[in-house]
Order: structure tokens, then C-alpha cells, then sequence
């Protein structure tokens, strides 16, 4: 059997704690650039359940993720979100609408109209740096949470007021 030129030169034995240090380098941004992508399906599969479950998109957990943890720069990571909730937004309307829960004259309406949102939004979006689009963002976020639980709060109130009122 004829040996290979490397292990006749002995090459082809040598240990792995000898290897060329740009090798190792590779394999770790290989294992890093796996562990990104795999971390960015995680997201996308948690973001298309919530957001099919609770109507809302699944960006709010996307773009978060995407910007602050693998470091993807703001405008690609709202790109890559309405990718990926596009397929989302297809496929929980075709079971809503299975189901009969969709009014199709409001949704008519409401397309047209977010249709017409979403031509403008990229466009200005496009033109604001990073910083400005994450800023929004967050902003967005925190008022939207603090209008949820000030709803929440109001609900409580009147349910306890509910209560004392039947005492009486």
C-alpha cells in the first residue's frame, strides 16, 4: 500500500494541538457562524408562533435579537423580519380565514392601506441612519408595553371596583 506524500514526510501524524493556528481559527468561525444561523432559525420559529398566535408579526422578537445579539445591522435586520414574517402572514391568514374569522370588507380596507404604509415606510426607513431606526423602534416598544399594561392595570380596577360595587 502506498503512503500518501504527507505522511511519508510525516505530516499526516502529527497532532491536533500542533495544527496551523488559521486552521483552528476557521473551524471557530465555522462553529460561530453555525450557532448563528441556528440561533436565527430559533428566533424565526418563536417569532412566526407568537406572532401567528397573538396577530402581531413576530418582528418585535426578531429585530431585537437579530441587532442586539448577532450583531446584524439595523436595516437588515427589519429586512430580513418581513422576509421571514411574510411566510408567517400568509399561512396563519389562510387559517384564520379557514376558520371564518376574517372580515373581508375591514381586511380589504385595511390592506389597501397598509400596503400603501409599507411603500412608504422602506423608502424613509432607508434614508435614516441605524441609530434613528433603533431608536424608533424602542420607542415603539416601550409604548406599546406601557399602553398594554396600563390596560391591564384599568382592568384590574374596574374588576375590583365590580366586586365592591356587588357588596353593597
Amino acid at each position: 500500500m502506498r503512503k500518501s506524500w504527507a505522511s511519508k514526510r510525516g505530516e499526516g501524524t502529527t497532532s491536533k494541538s500542533y495544527q496551523n493556528p488559521q486552521s483552528i481559527l476557521v473551524g471557530v468561525r465555522t462553529r460561530i457562524l453555525v450557532l448563528k444561523h441556528l440561533l436565527i432559525l430559533l428566533t424565526t420559529l418563536t417569532a412566526g408562533f407568537l406572532g401567528s398566535m397573538l396577530g402581531v408579526g413576530g418582528g418585535f422578537l426578531m429585530i431585537p435579537i437579530f441587532v442586539l445579539l448577532l450583531k446584524i445591522p439595523m436595516h437588515e435586520a427589519v429586512a430580513l423580519s418581513l422576509v421571514a414574517i411574510s411566510g408567517t402572514a400568509i399561512s396563519s391568514s389562510t387559517i384564520y380565514i379557514s376558520r371564518r374569522l376574517v372580515d373581508f370588507k375591514t381586511g380589504v380596507i385595511l390592506e389597501s392601506v397598509t400596503i400603501l404604509g409599507a411603500i412608504i415606510g422602506p423608502n424613509i426607513a432607508l434614508k435614516l441612519k441605524a441609530e434613528t431606526l433603533e431608536l424608533i423602534f424602542g420607542l415603539v416598544l416601550l409604548y406599546v408595553t406601557y399602553r398594554m399594561w396600563i390596560k391591564q392595570e384599568n382592568e384590574k380596577r374596574d374588576e375590583i371596583a365590580g366586586r365592591v360595587g356587588r357588596l353593597k
